[in-house]
C-alpha cells in the first residue's frame, strides 16, 4: 500500500510541476555576432552540417537555437544533450513542452517518442529551464519559438502564444496558418527571430525572420547570422516525418 501511494503522490507532484504555466525571459550572454538556428527537431547531423558550412566558431559567435530541438527527427535525445554538453542556448518550443509533458507522465508515451524513456533527470531540468523569449544583446533583436503579440509587453505574452501562434486573425493570435504571417505585420523593433511555421518556409521581413524551413520534412536546416543578416542552410539527409496538410 505504501509503494502504491508513493507512486501516485508521485504522479500527482510530476503532474501539478508540469502543469503550472512557467514563463521565463532571459538575456543571452553579449557576443559581436550571433548565429540563430531554425527548429532542428532531432536532426543533429543536419545541425552538424549547418555548423560547418557556416564555419561555425564558437569563440567569436553565440549559437542560439529557436526551439522545437526535439520530435520527429531521429536524434532528439542527442540533441538536448549536444545542447547542455556545449552550453548552447535555446528558447522553448511546443516540441519541447511535449517532451516535458510526456516525461512527466502527463501525456502517453507512444513509441514514436520512445528516447524520453532513456532521459534522466537533468536532461529534463535542462529543458524546463529553457526560456520563452531570449534577447540578444548589441544586435537589437529577440528570439521566441513562434512569435509574440503585438502590442504586449513581454510580461504579458501568454506562453501559448509564444510556442504556437502563427497568424493573427481580428487581431488575436492564432496557431492556424491564416492569410498571412503575423510576422508580416511587426513594425518595431526588436527584430524577432522565429521558428515553428514550415509551411511558409523562410521568412524575411523587416522586423522579423521565420527561420523553419521543414528539415524534419526533408527540407533544409537554416541559420542567420545577426547583425549581418546572412542566411545559411544545408538539406536535409532524408525525411523523417509527414508534414501536415489542410
Amino acid at each position: 500500500m505504501r509503494r502504491v501511494m508513493g507512486a501516485l503522490l508521485s504522479s500527482l507532484l510530476s503532474k501539478a510541476r508540469a502543469a503550472r504555466p512557467v514563463v521565463r525571459h532571459a538575456t543571452a550572454p553579449a557576443a559581436a555576432r550571433y548565429f540563430i538556428v531554425g527548429d532542428v527537431h532531432g536532426c543533429l547531423d543536419e545541425l552538424h552540417d549547418l555548423l560547418r558550412k557556416a564555419q561555425y566558431d564558437d569563440g567569436a559567435t553565440r549559437l542560439v537555437l529557436v526551439g522545437d530541438l526535439v520530435n520527429k527527427g531521429p536524434k532528439s535525445l542527442e540533441v538536448i544533450r549536444f545542447c547542455r554538453e556545449n552550453d548552447i542556448k535555446a528558447v522553448r518550443g511546443n516540441h519541447d513542452d511535449k517532451c516535458l509533458r510526456l516525461f512527466d507522465g502527463v501525456d502517453d508515451l507512444r513509441d514514436e517518442y520512445a528516447y524520453v524513456r532513456d532521459m534522466t533527470e537533468e536532461d529534463a531540468a535542462w529543458l524546463r529551464s529553457l526560456p520563452h523569449t531570449l534577447t540578444l544583446p548589441n544586435v537589437d533583436s529577440i528570439v521566441v519559438h513562434a512569435g509574440l503579440r503585438p502590442a504586449t509587453s513581454l510580461e504579458n505574452q501568454a506562453p501559448q502564444h509564444m510556442t504556437t501562434m502563427r497568424s493573427l486573425e481580428g487581431g488575436a493570435p492564432s496557431a492556424k496558418p491564416g492569410a498571412a504571417s503575423w510576422a508580416s505585420e511587426r513594425e518595431e523593433f526588436p527584430v524577432v527571430v522565429f521558428g515553428h511555421d514550415a509551411r511558409r518556409g523562410l521568412q524575411k521581413f523587416p522586423y522579423a525572420i521565420g527561420l523553419d524551413t521543414g528539415c524534419c520534412y526533408g527540407g533544409a536546416l537554416t541559420g542567420v547570422f545577426l547583425p549581418s543578416r546572412e542566411l545559411v542552410s544545408v538539406p536535409a539527409r532524408r525525411t523523417y516525418a509527414e508534414a501536415a496538410r489542410g
